[in-house]
């Protein structure tokens, strides 16, 4: 309850600043879904100067085992075909364990209007700490084509080189950048993915996107499909909408529907 209300004070705060002169970006999304699922999360980055950016978010999760809050940060420095970055996070003490890390890394753009190539490559760590002593070491590459801003397809996979079968109340999830929308407290070992997307421009300022992703970890193997709609709600694209759903198929648990919607503003 105290994460909702505090997100939700910090994204009112960041709307209210809409007048000034600098690009600022911020987000609140709240997924949900069964077994009492609730996370609340808000992002915010802005411009330092023509080249480097900085922000942070807060997230909180709650479900009928586990509860956590995330405290995250985010810098970076864009040059003319290049993006650098790097995001520290740390999770706050839970029965226990606590955690902290960074995931950093680089986005390659190349291409031209009709065609834009992205490839994005980065390395995480996850130090767990308190009544747990355990250290992940990741890696991940996403290669993505926008053609001419109507069609968009993407291909991504991601790998823990140093995993341990443990459970904690510690989330992958508001780490690492598969396409699940639920929690993940077992050790993450691997996932790869595809997705598709489609513009309806110029009759509706909409899109349109599928993925798939096939996450393993050491409780069980996941099969995550989900499909989302993001509306721009002015000309300008300063103001949006994203509403997602995501069907997951465990082959040993239950199966999973989640839910998230995204509010947005560009000022």
């Amino acid at each position: 309850m105290y994460g909702f209300l505090f997100t939700v004070i910090v994204f009112l705060i960041s709307v209210f600043s809409i007048y000034s002169k600098d690009y600022n970006y911020t987000d609140f999304s709240y997924w949900w879904g069964g077994d009492s699922y609730n996370r609340y999360n808000f992002n915010y980055v802005r411009n330092i100067s023509t080249s480097f950016f900085g922000g942070g978010g807060y997230e909180y999760y709650e479900d009928k085992k586990n509860k956590g809050n995330t405290i995250k940060l985010n810098a970076g420095f864009i040059s003319k075909n290049y993006v650098f970055s790097i995001k520290p996070f740390y999770f706050l003490k839970e029965s226990g364990v606590y955690a902290f890390g960074a995931k950093g890394g680089v986005d390659i753009i190349t291409g031209n209007q009709e065609l834009t190539r992205n490839l994005i490559l980065n390395l995480g760590t996850v130090q767990k700490r308190g009544r747990i002593e355990n250290s992940d070491f990741l890696g991940e590459m996403q290669i993505e084509f926008n053609f001419d801003d109507h069609l968009f397809l993407s291909a991504r996979s991601s790998y823990n080189f140093k995993p341990k079968k443990i459970i904690t109340p510690f989330d992958y999830s508001s780490f690492w950048g598969y396409n699940y929308l639920g929690t993940i407290n077992d050790t993450f070992y691997s996932d790869i993915g595809f997705g598709y997307g489609r513009s309806f421009k110029p009759d509706f300022n909409s899109y349109l996107y599928f993925s798939f992703d096939r996450i393993n970890t050491s409780g069980d193997d996941i099969n995550s499909y989900l499909i989302g709609l993001k509306t721009y709600l002015d000309d300008d694209e300063k103001y949006f909408i994203d509403l997602d759903y995501n069907y997951a198929d465990f082959k040993k648990n239950d199966n999973e529907k989640h839910y998230r919607l995204i509010m947005g503003v560009i000022f």
